[in-house]
């Protein structure tokens, strides 16, 4: 649930103003659901930077809009995306699948 919402508003907002809209209002629930908070963070992160590049605002793409050749169509933009976009939904549902990959290194800090 908490990556639909987080994709959603990436194609509205940018990555701050969601943190700081659904921090505080998430954060309590993970506690009280036993959710390790680094696997949420991860998710949470994948999530928004999946956001980045899902149009109809993904910032990255006005971005790349900005810096690149005149004769760019936003749809040739959009088509050259695809296949990164397919990588980072694949990315996430392995790493929601398997939360062991996104807290394995961090349990050697502590």
């Amino acid at each position: 649930m908490f990556c639909i919402v987080y994709l959603f508003l990436g194609c509205f907002l940018d990555g701050i103003s969601m943190l700081c809209m659904t921090v505080s209002l998430f954060n309590p629930i993970v506690d009280k659901a036993g959710i390790d908070p680094i696997w949420y963070a991860v998710i949470v992160i994948l999530s928004i930077e999946i956001g980045f590049i899902t149009p109809p605002f993904g910032i990255n793409l006005f971005a790349v809009m900005g810096v690149a050749e005149k004769d760019l169509q936003m749809q040739e933009l959009l088509v050259g995306t695809m296949p990164f976009l397919i990588a980072e939904l694949i990315s996430l549902i392995i790493f929601f699948s398997f939360p062991i990959l996104s807290t394995y290194l961090p349990s050697f800090v502590g």
